[in-house]
């Protein structure tokens, strides 16, 4: 639906169609296949069966090639994908302007979707040699990892004495504030905090802190933040070494108790 919108607010004729809706008589520049992943080919199916003379029709999955739509394909149909890298929640509404969409595809489904995407104002990439898990992998490292990090972080504050609504919405504008610097300075330079200082007094008392409660994400994190620190060559050497250190040991754990030693026969 917030493709719908943003489509309606760029001046687009949009027309909206369950997934067991047969296409429209009158055949549309690009369908779009807004579904499920696991609905795109029975979806794809249904609608190679339908009388509307042959368009472009694209999917919105990210793990999913165009390949899925291989039955509209053999009828005529050019096929393709259409990802927008945003995160969509239900009915809330999401601004898609600035956003990226990975288009891919036979080239009239793949040049239709592009041009889709830059009347929402979005950028359309493509790469023909793209590793689809791994790019969806990483958008939902990106999306669902936030969430479940504000999610602990929510949950620790909450303990600490932090109103749960108060946390949300600060925790929110957090992430938002982290949004706008890597969109405008980019990483490693978006990082800030005591790693990138190399303050290991300061990671040594958060990592103390959030014992038995988000601990083992705080460690991990701060290790994937030691090559972007290393590249800003501001903090000391031997401070990101202690404080990689000391994430080790938290990500290690409690070392297992070593089995008797057996008495010879």
């Amino acid at each position: 639906m917030a493709l719908a919108r943003a489509a309606r607010a760029a001046g687009l004729e949009i027309r909206c169609l369950g997934s067991r809706a047969a296409v429209p008589k009158r055949s549309p520049d690009l369908l779009v296949l807004a579904v499920s992943d696991g609905a795109v080919g029975a979806v794809g199916e249904r609608w190679a069966k339908a009388t509307s003379p042959p368009t472009a029709i694209v999917h919105t999955a990210g793990l999913l090639g165009p390949g899925h739509l291989e039955p509209l394909r053999r009828l005529g149909w050019k096929v393709g994908q259409a990802h927008p890298l945003l995160s969509f929640v239900g009915a809330a509404r999401t601004d898609v302007a600035g956003a990226t969409m990975l288009v891919d595809g036979d080239p009239l489904a793949r040049r239709r979707a592009a041009a889709f995407a830059r009347r929402l104002g979005m950028l359309p990439v493509s790469s023909p040699t793209l590793d689809r898990s791994a790019w969806h992998a990483v958008a939902a490292l990106v999306a669902n990892g936030a969430a479940a990090l504000v999610a602990v972080g929510k949950a620790r504050w909450v303990e600490a004495g932090v109103p749960a609504p108060i946390a949300e919405r600060a925790l929110a504008a957090l992430l938002a504030s982290v949004a706008r610097n890597v969109a405008t300075v980019g990483v490693p330079r978006a990082l800030s905090g005591p790693v990138r200082r190399g303050d290991v007094g300061a990671v040594q008392r958060h990592l103390a802190a959030l014992a038995g409660g988000g601990d083992l994400a705080y460690a991990a994190l701060v290790r994937a933040q030691i090559p972007l620190a290393r590249a800003l060559a501001e903090a000391p050497a031997g401070s990101l070494d202690a404080i990689e250190a000391a994430a080790a040991e938290v990500l290690a754990g409690p070392a297992l108790p070593k089995p008797p030693r057996r008495r010879p026969a």
